[in-house]
Order: structure tokens, then C-alpha cells, then sequence
């Protein structure tokens, strides 16, 4: 059955908009969309469009900032206001309050620092001295992208796993996949297998980083999505400015940091790998939805 239809509201009455540059404001609702003055009083200009049967539907207000300072409705009746507006705070139309972030989300955003910051050190740091091994400077820019091309291609194939893995388990995966392809990477012999290795990296972190936004918006369900994503976006600015710093202050060219950054990435990401599927068998045991 269609519901009853509601003829208590009838149409948008007029509007108030703030403006702390009147002229030019008015200029443009006069000149570029055709409204025409109906009155001026104190600070504010009324206009109205053409064929209105109402004296204004804008009227405009100089103030020091921008904004709507109100917004009215013609109804049939005060009653019918009332019913409507009756009808739009019923508790179980407002928007429910936030969630706390509980334990998983921390760990799941825990784990994609190091996963970043292993992704900014191996590729930014390390993959070029890789190459150097077997290539001249020259070669890099055909090189370096490799890593990429693994990134896009593992996109796609990993957003399916998702959908019937989760993304904690594609993450986890992912981490490890890509900690030993950067072992691969450290010790390949040849230009060849270092090739094979920096695609698989790259691959590994397409996988992480297409599975964490999905993850995030798993566990963020029902409030907390856009706090969650937010927060694996932020963990990524973080692990930049981590590798910033870094280079700025020559860490990877300091001997006795030199095989921290070297092997950092590894540590990073099989720690951050092993880490997420822990947490995801632990709720697959508890019976939890995977995300």
C-alpha cells in the first residue's frame, strides 16, 4: 500500500542569507540571476525572483561573516508546522551518537602505521640503492615503476578477496606477502629477480592499502566510518613525515642506522601482517563478522 501522501508542508517561503559583502552579493542576485528589489530596511535588501507571488523569497543581510540566518516554510497551518516538525526529531530519526573506537580499530590503526612506514622506507629509502646494484642511475626511470604497476594490478583481484575474506585478513596477508618480497628484493642476485621482488612489494601494498579503507569502513560501522578512515589517512601522513625526517637528517647514511633503515620495511610489515590476521582469527573464534 502507498503511503498516505503529506500536504502539510507546501513549498520553500523565503530565506535569509548573511553576507559580509552586500554589494557585490546583491549585484550578483540582480545581474547574473535575474532577481528584482522589493524593499530595503537597515541592513538588509529583499528580492524576488520573477512570476513569485510572495513580496521576497531572498532577502539579504550584510553581516561580518556568511551564513543563513533562517530559513521559512509556507504550510497549510500552524498545527501542520508543528506535525512536521514533530515528525522529523523523533528519537529514532536522529542521527545515533558516535561510537567510542574500541580495541580492534586501535590495533588496526596501530598496524597501519608500520605498514606505512614500512612502505615509505623500502620504496623511498631502499629500492633505488636495490637497483643501483645491477642498473646505472639512468635506468631508474624505467625501473622504479614497477613497484607501481604491481600496486594496480593487485587492486582489483584483492578488492574481490575482500568482499568474502575481509580486509583484516587481506591486510595481514598483504603484510607478509610483501615482507618477504622485500627480503626477496634484499638478497635477489640478479636484475631480473629484483624486478620479480619489487613487483610483488608493490603488489603486497596495493593489497594493504585497498583492504585498510575497506576495513575501515567496516569496523566504523554505524557511526564511526569517516573517524576510522580518517585515522588510516592519518597514519599514512604520519609515516611520510617519519621518512622526512629521516632524510632529512641523513639517518640512512648514518653507520649505525644504516641497517636499521635497511631492514626496518621487513620488520614493519611482517610485524603489522601478523599482527591483523591474529586479530582476525580471534574474531572469527568469537564468531564476529570478518571486516
Amino acid at each position: 500500500m502507498q503511503p498516505e501522501p503529506i500536504f502539510d508542508l507546501a513549498h520553500l517561503g523565503h530565506m535569509e542569507l548573511l553576507t559580509p559583502k552586500p554589494d557585490e552579493s546583491l549585484t550578483f542576485f540582480v545581474d547574473v540571476m535575474g532577481m528584482t528589489v522589493s524593499g530595503r530596511k537597515g541592513d538588509s535588501v529583499y528580492l524576488r525572483g520573477w512570476d513569485d507571488y510572495e513580496r521576497y523569497s531572498l532577502k539579504l543581510t550584510a553581516s561580518k561573516t556568511s551564513g543563513m540566518e533562517h530559513m521559512a516554510f509556507r504550510t497549510r497551518s500552524p498545527q501542520a508546522l508543528e506535525r512536521r516538525v514533530a515528525a522529523e526529531v523523533q528519537p529514532e530519526r536522529l542521527a545515533s551518537p558516535a561510537r567510542r573506537l574500541g580495541t580492534v580499530p586501535m590495533l588496526m590503526i596501530a598496524s597501519m602505521v608500520l605498514l606505512s612506514l614500512g612502505y615509505q622506507l623500502h620504496f623511498n629509502i631502499n629500492s633505488a640503492p636495490f637497483y643501483l646494484r645491477f642498473a646505472k642511475s639512468d635506468d631508474l626511470q624505467w625501473l622504479m615503476p614497477v613497484f607501481w604497476i604491481g600496486f594496480n594490478i593487485a587492486m582489483f583481484p584483492a578488492s574481490i578477496v575482500v568482499k568474502h575474506r575481509g580486509g583484516l585478513i587481506v591486510m595481514g596477508a598483504a603484510g607478509l606477502l610483501g615482507a618477504f618480497a622485500i627480503v626477496a628484493a634484499e638478497i635477489a642476485g640478479s636484475l631480473n629477480v629484483l624486478i620479480v621482488a619489487q613487483f610483488m612489494a608493490g603488489a603486497a601494498w596495493g593489497c594493504m592499502l585497498m583492504s585498510a579503507v575497506s576495513a575501515a569502513l567496516a569496523i566504523g560501522e554505524t557511526g564511526a566510518e569517516g573517524k576510522v578512515t580518517g585515522l588510516v589517512f592519518s597514519a599514512l601522513a604520519l609515516a611520510t613525515f617519519a621518512r622526512m625526517t629521516a632524510v632529512a637528517g641523513g639517518l640512512q647514511k648514518l653507520p649505525d642506522y644504516a641497517p636499521l633503515v635497511h631492514w626496518a620495511p621487513v620488520a614493519c610489515w611482517s610485524v603489522a601482517g601478523a599482527g591483523l590476521l591474529v586479530i582476525a582469527a580471534s574474531r572469527l573464534q568469537r564468531g564476529v563478522k570478518s571486516v
